[in-house]
């Protein structure tokens, strides 16, 4: 589970250069994704 882990965030990092992390618990995967802070706020 750990490799599918991290090729999911190196895909996230890879497509929109965003940083992050990601979590998994037995009962929900999570990624947060840091916002490029070159882009105006929402």
């Amino acid at each position: 589970m750990n490799q599918a882990k991290f090729e999911l965030l190196t895909l996230f990092e890879s497509i929109f250069q965003l940083g992050g992390d990601s979590f998994v618990s037995a009962v929900k995967k999570t990624i947060e994704l840091e916002m490029n802070q070159k882009e105006p706020k929402l």
